[in-house]
């Protein structure tokens, strides 16, 4: 039995949060409404926070002292991510691991492996456009697909720089980093951004939700541009990949 109740509206849609611990009703607060009625309900129990403790435990990126050190709530939040995740793949919707940038209204989202510099990435494309562009999120944005039309939304897992805003933007490519020594791109067929994309989300328990979370991200594939993006801490290479990234993006 949940402790605290919240509604919140995530990627357009609202819904009502149990939680355990109080420290996870601050995390929501950007996108708590109060006067709205929810949609459907996520309740957090501890035998999700001892699974998301167990994951992280098992994962050879972690030492085991300094996943025995993390409050409880800290895996609250991560497994609440990912039961709101499950849920939303009903709504065509998924949480995507990546940093969003929005230029000039338009969404670019910048996937890698942790480490390889996304953040970074990201927030220089915010600091080179100045006004015209924005952090929307830094860690995990939510994608909503309606007819090959898709959108990025900001949510409360905004990395550990907590870059990100309750905003949405139209997403107009996919880019999939790599450190090089000179910037450059290279166009990614439906297939191939599939493969990239499918470990870039949470991977579903139940086996109609991991087919819905399939036929999404393969829709989002067919529909928005995904290219290879080798880049470096130079911010004179920005324009360029920028430039290339929208050539096939609709006005």
């Amino acid at each position: 039995m949940a402790n605290y109740y919240y509604t919140v509206r995530l990627a357009g849609h609202v819904l009502r949060v149990g939680t355990l611990y109080l420290q996870t009703g601050i995390f929501l607060r950007d996108f708590i409404e109060k006067d709205a009625d929810p949609e459907f309900t996520v309740e957090m129990k501890e035998s999700d926070i001892r699974r998301e403790w167990r994951r992280m435990l098992e994962s050879p990126r972690y030492e085991r002292d300094f996943v025995n050190r993390l409050p409880g709530y800290y895996f609250e939040s991560f497994a609440l991510n990912r039961k709101i995740s499950d849920r939303m793949l009903c709504f065509g919707t998924q949480a995507f691991h990546g940093s969003a940038a929005v230029v000039d209204g338009r969404c670019f989202v910048f996937s890698a492996e942790s480490g390889v510099g996304k953040s970074t990435w990201a927030r220089m494309w915010a600091k080179h456009f100045g006004k015209r562009a924005y952090i929307l999120n830094d860690d995990k944005p939510f994608l909503h697909v309606v007819n090959g039309k898709v959108t990025a939304y900001g949510s409360p897992w905004d990395g550990k720089h907590h870059a990100g805003r309750n905003a949405a933007a139209p997403l107009a490519a996919i880019g999939f980093l790599d450190r090089g020594d000179a910037p450059g791109v290279q166009r990614m067929s439906p297939g191939e951004a599939l493969e990239k994309m499918r470990f870039q989300v949470f991977r579903p328990e139940a086996p109609e939700d991991f087919e819905k979370a399939n036929l999404l991200l393969k829709e989002i594939s067919e529909s928005i541009p995904a290219w290879r993006v080798r880049f470096t801490l130079d911010p004179s290479g920005i324009d360029t990949v920028y430039q290339s990234l929208c050539m096939e993006v609709q006005p």
